[in-house]
């Protein structure tokens, strides 16, 4: 029914951040998945998830219990064609279970011989009456096909993309964390309390006094326009001669 199952986007890429609260995991079925077998392995999940935490439970006193105890829920999604893997501990974290099968996109696995061949063939035939939706787990047959490549590549340059991808992922999040702040007007303000202090006097001293008012409603609009453009990721146009 099963045959594996892989890590794909940031978790094979091994390039989460903190604001990262999302993860996805893609099973691999050797049939078309369907309905059915999405509630099957929702229930199966969820019964050996409490029962390692029941087991894990016995080894402990009552005393440390109350504060060790996980509660996992397992929740199916037949629109996205996926589960919901959801800890107490980490209620803003989850776990996107995909499915997907050999038998949708066989272009995308490798290793396949005539047997293998034979049988796609007979089992692309006919679509099962509850099927999960084709282009969803196309699209998971797809996120194999670039953690794969991704894993390939950077096996053979030494995790230089690994580190450079990080680096650019916590330069962006500090880009945008800066530019946020002072979008919210923290430069038009003539309060000391309310202004940029500088850390290297020993008296509060506004770093930007220098400042006119059109200079710092100035910086305030750009900052916000900054702000937009990162949203939108149209990163080209925050160093265009425009700007």
């Amino acid at each position: 029914m099963l045959k594996g199952a892989m890590k794909v986007s940031i978790l094979s890429m091994r390039h989460s951040l903190r604001i990262d609260h999302e993860y996805t995991l893609v099973l691999l079925c050797a049939n078309k998945p369907t309905i059915t077998l999405l509630n099957d392995i929702c229930q199966e999940l969820a019964n050996a998830l409490n029962k390692q935490v029941t087991s894990a439970n016995q080894s402990h006193s009552m005393e440390e219990l109350s504060s060790i105890q996980s509660i996992y829920q397992v929740h199916t999604n037949v629109v996205d064609a996926c589960l919901n893997v959801q800890s107490n501990r980490l209620p803003e974290h989850t776990i996107r279970i995909m499915l997907t099968s050999p038998v949708f996109c066989s272009e995308k696995f490798s290793n396949r011989d005539q047997t293998t061949d034979l049988r796609l063939a007979e089992l692309n035939s006919d679509d099962p009456t509850d099927m999960l939706d084709k282009n969803i787990c196309l699209q998971a047959a797809t996120e194999i096909s670039h953690s794969n490549w991704f894993t390939r590549f950077i096996l053979h340059h030494n995790n230089t993309l690994v580190v450079l991808g990080r680096l650019l992922n916590s330069m962006l999040t500090l880009f945008r964390a800066v530019f946020t702040y002072m979008s919210n007007g923290i430069l038009l303000s003539n309060e000391i309390t309310s202004n940029l202090l500088d850390p290297c006097e020993k008296d509060p001293v506004n770093v930007a006094s220098y400042l006119t008012n059109k200079q710092r409603s100035d910086v305030t609009t750009y900052a916000q326009n900054i702000v937009r453009l990162i949203a939108c990721e149209q990163f080209h146009k925050m160093f265009s001669s425009d700007q």
